[in-house]
């Protein structure tokens, strides 16, 4: 395990960076409403939340997907995979229930004769940076699930806040 200290002012340009080469999803306040969009820019991203509205799941299974075309030849039919199968994604801000979460439905999607290779390139292709929870809210229940509000199970990184600063630990080789 890596720890890096990194200043919260300096966040979103290292966030803005990111963007240069990976599709990025973070937590983004609209509307009074926090959920998980794809930001262009460090300065949209809103880590002072507790839970978002809307899923992350939404992330990986969004409500309408291109995953693959057919393109007609003269004498066959070709079938064309999407592109976004195989971008390089970071999702950013990743409470530590949530990203627990992905371990047990890449358990699902990953077992048995019918896997879902969709899925699973985008997990392999997806860097999670999780976002510690320093103050559950009473209606949390990752601890009766075996989770905990620092669980790092499913991360890639982890963030704990620290008043001006992220505690940044790295989890695995990602």
């Amino acid at each position: 395990m890596k720890w890096k200290v990194v200043e919260k002012s300096k966040l979103p340009v290292l966030i803005g960076e990111l963007t240069k080469e990976y599709e990025v999803f973070a937590p983004v306040k609209e509307k009074g409403i926090v959920s998980f969009e794809r930001i262009s820019s460090g300065n949209e991203v809103y880590l002072d939340f507790r839970n978002t509205k809307k899923s992350l799941k939404e992330v990986f299974f969004p409500q309408t997907e291109t995953l693959f075309t057919y393109k007609a030849g003269k004498k066959d039919v070709e079938l064309v995979e999407s592109p976004a199968v195989k971008r390089k994604r970071v999702v950013l801000g990743v409470r530590p229930c949530d990203a627990r979460s992905f371990v047990l439905l890449d358990k699902l999607f990953s077992s048995g004769e019918h896997q879902d290779v969709y899925y699973l390139e985008k997990r392999k292709n997806t860097t999670m940076v999780g976002l510690a929870c320093n103050h559950p809210m009473s209606t949390c229940f990752c601890m009766s699930l075996g989770g905990s509000p620092f669980g790092k199970e499913g991360m890639d990184l982890l963030l704990q806040d620290i008043n001006d600063k992220y505690l940044i630990e790295t989890v695995t080789e990602k």
